[in-house]
Order: structure tokens, then C-alpha cells, then sequence
């Protein structure tokens, strides 16, 4: 098989690479001179116009190898374009700037500084007695910082166009075309993202220091308009790269998303479920159903945390410490409860008693009630159930439930010690009537206990 195949692979090679030129030439001048494609192809021969590679890939490669003249002509070029007066303010901005802006800073005395610039702080802790003084604060903590950075990544970037600049300079001294405003193309789209970028870091920020600190913080809900921003920034900077594109190359949007009837339905229908989940979970980030962090439970009983909020998918950590991605418009069509949310829970619990211990249910109820109020300060006594009463008749037993409600969210470590106390204080008061619970053979579903919301 390997000598089949070294043969055929030499062949196709062969027939890439042998230029035109090598062809044999007639030396009878009565012979027919060639015809250019051209006339060929305005004579009705359109065979030339259905190449794709043949013919194409030898000459694009050819430009690659730099002759002697080439490599002169590329350099003078090189030369000609470039200016140290463009080329050196921005390296100068770009490199030197945050050095040289932090030594000026930390040389200037702190007395000179604005009051900005400066904090105060407690001297004398050794000796018990602490007075105020006014010292600089850290170059990296000042606006003039922050300023300078910038300004030093906007050079930066000038640097990194000149050198695309060149690039195209030497591109067409090498035989290779590009449009007329690629390289102004080019910068804009690398600002218009950095500006997108920058703008991003500072709309975090504020984001965070309004909901994410603080007595009323709430990072959940900072993430969540965190992200649904995001969304916008990174919308409105391809729409303006699309508009920029579209007025510097002449390209425009409807010849950019005109795409052939056939094609446009084989490709929605290929991404209809991502586009789905894109705009299910654009939905589930305005609707506000939850946020990262917080603890839901699904419509099958499956309860977990929510860990990040996707495009696609959200990410959901089980109470077994298994992590799922799971679909963004399940979610959204889904009835979830949010035990995060909840400010208020429940805990009941049915317990059976002996036939025999029906004379004495009234204290007995009555000791429960009064150890659960003393036990949980938390307990709701009015507008809500309060209740310890004897419930049904069964063939070896008589059930009591106990019915108690709480100023508590129904999750967490609150929630289970609190009905813990619960727990403790039911079997307080049963011990104090010297009475044990009685042992069925069989349970119930409607005897189990279970949590509730």
C-alpha cells in the first residue's frame, strides 16, 4: 500500500508544482499562437472559470520565495514608509510612560500631592499613643495611574497597527493584493474590541461595588446583571465593527447575512436547538428566576446549587457533589423552586403514640408546642400553622402531627438546626410524660417524614 501511495502522492505534486512555463514550445512560426484565457473565455470556453486550485496554488506560493531583488525592493519600501517620527512618540507612550509617570509620583513630597493622592493613617501603635498622618497612597491606587495605563495600551496598539502597516507594505511588494483601506480596517476593529474590553472591566466594577458589597449585598444578582451587560457590550461591538467593515471595505450587512434560501433553512435547522438555548437563556437572565449560588430545586426533585449561568447552559451542582450542564430552555419551561429566595419554612413531623396514651394527649401536645417555642426563637405563631394535634386511628397506633413554621429560609445550615431543635425539643416533652414513641411494624408514605418548603 505504502508504494502505491508514494507514486501518486509525486504525481499530484508534479502536477501542482510544474509551472506553465515548462511546457513545450512550438518553434514553427506558422504555428497558432496561444490564446489567453481571457479570449477563451469571451469565445465561450468557461472551463477556466471552475478552477479552484489548479493553476492558483503554484503562484500564491511562488510569492513566498524572496529574491535578491525582491528582498531590496521590499526593504526600500519598508524604508520609505516608515517615519521615526510616527513610530517613536508611540513607543515612547507605549513603554515609558507608567515608568516614568510613578517615578515623577513617588519624587514629588506628599505635601505637594492633592488630597486624593493621599490617606491617612495611625502612627504609634508601639507606644500606645496614635496620631493621624497623610502619607501618598500606592502609584497603582490613583487616577493618575489608571490614566497613564490607558493611555499606554491605546501606543501600544498604535505599535501594534504601524507593524500591520508594514506588514501590508511588504505584502505588496511581494506580489500579494489586499483592499485599499485593509490596514485602517484592521486598527479600528483592534480599538473598537479593547474599548469593548475596557468597558466591560469598568462596568464589572461598578456593578460589584453596587450589589456586591456591603450590609445588602447580593453577588448573585451582580453576576447576573454582569452578565446579561455582557451580552450587550459584546453586541453592540460587533454591530459596530459590522458598520465600520461595511463603510471602509464595502461590505455590506445584507450581502454579509445573504445567505441562499436552501442554505438558510439547512443551516437554522442544523442550529435551531443552540439558537434556542441562546435566546432561553438571554430570557432566564431577564426573568431573574435565580442566581449563581443559589439553592433550586427541579420539577423532577432534583435539588442542587446553581454555579454559573451559560449561554447554552447552566451549570448545577447536586447535593451529591455531581455537576450537570443543563439546558437553558429546560430551565426556563421548567416550574423550579428556589429555596434561596424563601423567607419562611416548614417542618413536619408525624409521630405515633399508643392506644393507651389517648388519656393524656392534651398535655402532651400542649408540652410539645411549649418546647418547640422555647427551643426555636424563630417560630411563627400567628398567620401561620401552630399546630400538635392527633391526626388518625390506626390498627396498633394513634399518629399526632406536628405542624411548625419559621422566620428561616428553608436551606442551609439555619434551616437544619433549627429542626434539629425541633427534634430535640418533640422528644423533650415526650420524656417529660414519660412516654416513648411507639414502634410500627410498617410504615407509610403518609407516615415518612419528609422536608418540607
Amino acid at each position: 500500500m505504502k508504494k502505491i501511495k508514494t507514486p501518486l502522492v509525486l504525481l499530484i505534486l508534479a502536477l501542482f508544482i510544474i509551472p506553465a512555463s515548462c511546457e513545450p514550445q512550438a518553434d514553427d512560426s506558422s504555428s497558432p499562437s496561444p490564446v489567453p484565457i481571457e479570449a477563451d473565455i469571451n469565445n465561450g470556453d468557461h472551463r477556466h472559470r471552475f478552477l479552484f486550485v489548479a493553476g492558483k496554488l503554484f503562484p500564491a506560493l511562488s510569492k513566498l520565495f524572496i529574491s535578491r531583488e525582491k528582498a531590496n525592493s521590499v526593504v526600500a519600501s519598508l524604508k520609505h514608509s516608515f517615519h521615526l517620527g510616527d513610530f517613536l512618540p508611540l513607543f515612547i507612550a507605549g513603554f515609558a510612560l507608567v515608568p516614568f509617570t510613578s517615578f515623577v509620583y513617588n519624587t514629588i513630597p506628599t505635601a505637594f500631592l492633592p488630597a486624593g493622592m493621599k490617606e491617612q493613617i495611625q502612627d504609634g501603635e508601639a507606644t500606645g499613643e496614635l496620631t493621624p498622618r497623610l502619607v501618598k497612597r500606592e502609584f497603582d491606587e490613583t487616577l493618575v495611574s489608571t490614566i497613564v495605563k490607558h493611555l499606554s495600551e491605546l501606543a501600544l496598539i498604535g505599535i501594534v497597527a504601524y507593524a500591520i502597516d508594514m506588514m501590508i507594505v511588504a505584502g505588496h511588494e511581494m506580489g500579494f493584493s489586499f483592499p485599499d483601506s485593509i490596514s485602517q480596517s484592521i486598527a479600528i476593529s483592534i480599538y473598537v474590541l479593547w474599548m469593548a474590553v475596557k468597558f466591560k472591566a469598568i462596568k464589572k466594577h461598578v456593578i460589584y461595588q453596587s450589589w456586591g458589597k456591603g450590609p445588602s449585598a447580593d453577588p448573585g444578582k451582580a453576576a447576573l446583571v454582569d452578565h446579561f451587560l455582557n451580552f450587550l457590550v459584546y453586541s453592540i461591538a460587533i454591530v459596530i465593527l459590522l458598520d465600520m467593515l461595511a463603510l471602509n471595505m464595502g461590505v455590506a450587512l445584507s450581502s454579509f447575512f445573504a445567505i441562499g434560501s436552501a442554505g438558510t433553512i439547512i443551516f437554522g435547522w442544523a442550529t435551531r436547538d443552540v439558537a434556542t438555548d441562546f435566546v432561553s437563556g438571554l430570557a432566564l437572565t431577564i426573568a431573574d428566576k435565580f442566581h449563581p449560588g443559589e439553592e433550586i430545586i427541579l420539577a423532577d426533585g432534583t435539588g442542587g446549587y446553581i454555579e454559573k449561568i451559560g449561554w447554552m447552559h447552566t451549570g448545577f451542582r447536586c447535593y451529591n457533589e455531581l455537576k450537570m450542564g443543563l439546558p437553558n430552555t429546560r430551565l426556563l419551561k421548567e416550574t423550579i423552586r428556589n429555596l434561596s429566595r424563601c423567607k419562611s419554612c416548614q417542618v413536619v413531623q408525624t409521630i405515633r403514640l399508643k392506644y393507651s396514651d389517648i388519656p393524656k394527649i392534651e398535655s402532651i401536645l400542649a408540652s410539645i408546642k411549649e418546647e418547640v417555642k422555647q427551643a426555636c426563637p424563630s417560630i411563627i405563631t400567628v398567620g401561620r400553622p401552630f399546630r400538635a394535634t392527633l391526626r388518625d386511628f390506626q390498627d396498633d397506633h394513634i399518629t399526632v402531627v406536628c405542624d411548625f413554621h419559621f422566620n428561616l429560609p428553608p436551606s442551609g445550615d439555619l434551616y437544619w438546626d433549627n429542626r434539629q431543635k425541633v427534634l430535640q425539643a418533640i422528644d423533650l416533652a415526650m420524656r417529660k410524660h414519660s412516654k416513648e414513641f411507639h414502634q410500627a411494624s410498617s410504615y407509610t408514605s403518609g407516615q415518612i417524614n419528609k422536608r418540607s418548603y
